[in-house]
């Protein structure tokens, strides 16, 4: 098959028709003037004349074949074929895909599958020609090339592959091809190679109509040898506790996945609470199964909880560890609001023993001081028995909600309650406050506790024993106000007549919670019963820890992202799982630092400190979809770039001389060249031989 590999050029063909319309258009016409004398002469003229003609017809042949002979050679015929005599000097274009995921990591007599496909990746590398060109890809997630251009010399190629390091991702297959055809379409190169280098444990590539149809590539994919698979991961790490506190238990859940087929039994799978091991268990995982354990670590100190759940080694060690992080702050700033110091009594007192501790700083202001109060320097803010919201601080209350802060609202008998449907429950989204039931006056008792969840994080720790024998030692209610919550609040307790007594409603990025009932005495005996204390201090420490997040789960691969606020912030730096420091430079919108690193590939925690204080930390785990991967669909891949152009090599087996008997054709532009060469030395020579004449 004979091809031109810049058959744009073939319009310059047209040039091929100066030379004869240059002699069309100088072409002498001779006049006949008869001349007695030279009669003589007419028989040899006309012999003479021949011979000029012949020559000028030979020379616009040579001429016209010199600019054809020229074109042709810019426009690189090339003949495809894989026939012996034809040769194989055609320049190849290689996309060499390399796999530097997680489950590349696997070990196989003494080396990983990632060494092996570097090891392959240098072979290519070693058989470039002049005029080769290569392109290096990463199908670690997200696909990347690392080389933005091709590189054209072996030496280029290996500092290239010098700078690919496997990473604990997931293997973005259909990404690194659609960047391997993309590249590919873009050179005029004969030759067209992709190289999978990979296990070929990836999900199933999609449609490549977004690079493109590949047109003649070819894809050569590495076979391995089949062995018994055996690996054992940790997929999940789960804190199951929403509510943290000083020297209380914090049960974690760590899930492990045998993704082998045999069976793995009494594995030891490891805790470690901020880099020292706190527990450790055996686990029985069946082939193609997964097994959950429950264990628990006592926090002794405040600060991040940095939690990392371990596997005894096996083949594949990058997928042996999870991590994960909790925070307990050393101080939990809590603004108490009330109409008076009586209104905020009750829960003062509540608040007095966290107070002594230490763990909780109480600020108290009055209702009319309220609007002039910095919501942003709280962890949370209580309003007891406000008697109306005023819009200016119905909307800071509303903003500190969003940017993860905790409110609690209790009712009471100076409030305003259609001043709170307006500013405070439409606002948030909670429903409607409707009538009030009860009399203040007569004394008579009314209602009861009714119907509680207790899987509610904040009656973790309150109750002891099965949540079936659970009971609340109710109070007596006297008054309270109906409400008619959004499907999107959530009901915490009832009264006995199943109407709210107190609502949940997530808002953003925060918390917030509201009693329908008062923080005093003269509704009901509330705050004189056991429960009233561990209620509210529970409340406190899980609106205050629910919003305003100080850490993130995040794929590796990611981009971690997360904004600041502060005053006067100046040195952003991020400490890396390889205890390596990266100074960051946010940028500035809204009065917030927006933070954002995109090298995310190794596993571990991403700590991020502002003025050498850290003020959040990402735990970076691998897909748990990645170790499960099956194999790639070859007659998928054939569907995309026909079966005749997709090959497999061993991964065993030198790939030089496996390639070189299936790489075809010759370019012809350097006999075109020469045939231009040839046709001007002989136009030249003829040329002086007429004007010798």
């Amino acid at each position: 098959m004979f091809t031109l590999l810049n058959s744009f050029l073939a319009w310059a063909l047209l040039a091929a028709a100066i030379p004869i319309l240059i002699h069309l258009f100088t072409r002498k016409k001779l006049k006949t003037a008869p001349f007695s004398t030279l009669q003589f002469l007419k028989e040899m003229q006309k012999e003479k004349i021949r011979q000029v003609k012949i020559r000028q017809i030979l020379l616009l042949i040579l001429r016209t074949l010199l600019i054809l002979f020229l074109v042709m050679a810019f426009l690189r015929p090339t003949l495809k074929s894989n026939a012996a005599f034809v040769g194989d000097d055609a320049n190849t274009a290689m996309a060499v895909i390399v796999d530097n995921s997680l489950s590349m990591g696997v070990t196989r007599l003494g080396q990983s599958k990632f060494t092996a496909a570097a090891n392959k990746a240098k072979e290519l590398a070693g058989i470039m020609q002049n005029g080769d060109e290569i392109h290096f890809i990463t199908a670690g997630f997200p696909a990347r090339k690392v080389n933005p251009e091709p590189v054209h010399s072996s030496s280029s190629a290996l500092q290239t592959l010098a700078k690919i390091e496997q990473e604990a991702v997931g293997t973005d297959l259909d990404g690194a091809l659609a960047l391997a055809v993309d590249a590919l379409a873009r050179s005029n190169l004969l030759n067209k190679e992709i190289y999978l280098l990979s296990d070929n444990h990836a999900a199933l590539p999609k449609d490549l109509a977004n690079a493109g149809t590949p047109q003649n590539i070819r894809l050569f994919h590495l076979e391995w040898e089949e062995e018994t698979a055996r690996n054992l991961a940790i997929t999940g790490l789960e804190i199951k506790n929403q509510i943290f506190e000083l020297h209380q238990p914090t049960e974690v859940q760590i899930t492990v996945a045998n993704t082998g087929s045999v069976d793995e039994n009494g594995k030891l799978v490891y805790l470690l609470l901020n880099g020292g091991r706190v527990a450790q268990t055996q686990i029985d995982v069946p082939a193609n199964q997964e097994r959950s354990v429950l264990m628990r670590v006592v926090p002794d100190k405040p600060g991040y909880q940095l939690l990392t759940a371990e596997l005894e080694n096996d083949n594949l060690l990058a997928d042996n560890r999870r991590f994960g992080q909790f925070h307990i702050p050393e101080q939990t700033k809590v603004l108490l609001a009330g109409k008076t110091a009586r209104d905020r009594l009750f829960v003062r007192l509540a608040l007095g023993q966290s107070q002594t501790e230490g763990t909780l700083a109480l600020t108290e202001v009055d209702a009319d001081r309220l609007a002039a109060e910095t919501f942003s320097a709280y962890d949370a803010v209580i309003l007891c028995n406000i008697p109306r919201v005023q819009g200016v601080t119905a909307q800071k209350l509303q903003t500190f909600v969003e940017m993860g802060g905790g409110a609690m609202i209790f009712l009471g008998g100076d409030v305003d309650l259609r001043n709170y449907n307006d500013e405070v429950f439409a606002r948030f989204e909670i429903g409607v406050l409707g009538e009030s039931i009860g009399s203040l006056t007569d004394g008579a008792n009314i209602l009861r506790i009714g119907k509680t969840n207790f899987d509610h994080p904040v009656f973790q720790g309150i109750f002891s024993g099965e949540k079936e024998k659970r009971e609340i030692d109710s109070p007596a209610f006297r008054f309270t106000v109906l409400a008619r919550p959004n499907d999107e609040a959530e009901v915490i307790m009832r009264y006995s007549n199943d109407a709210p007594f107190l609502l949940e409603k997530r808002f953003k990025q925060g918390v917030l919670f509201t009693f329908l009932a008062s923080a005093d005495a003269n509704w009901s005996d509330l705050t004189f019963k056991g429960i009233f204390a561990p209620l509210v201090n529970r409340s406190v420490r899980y609106v205050s820890e629910q919003g305003g997040s100080r850490g993130q789960e995040i794929l590796t691969g990611e981009t971690a992202a997360t904004s600041l606020t502060g005053l006067n912030l100046q040195q952003f730096e991020v400490e890396t799982p390889d205890k390596a420091v990266q100074r960051l430079r946010p940028q500035v919108k809204g009065g917030a630092y927006l933070v954002s690193l995109t090298e995310t590939g190794d596993a571990g925690f991403y700590a991020l400190a502002a003025d050498q204080q850290t003020r959040f930390v990402w735990a970076a785990n691998f897909d748990p979809a990645e170790p499960r991967q099956s194999e790639i669909d070859v007659e998928q891949l054939e569907t995309i770039f026909g079966e005749e152009n997709v090959l497999a090599l061993p991964a065993e087996a030198p790939l030089a001389s496996s390639i070189a008997d299936l790489r075809f054709g010759t370019e012809l532009w350097r006999l075109f060249l020469i045939l231009a060469l040839i046709t001007a030395l002989t136009e030249m020579l003829l040329f002086r031989s007429k004007a010798g004449e």
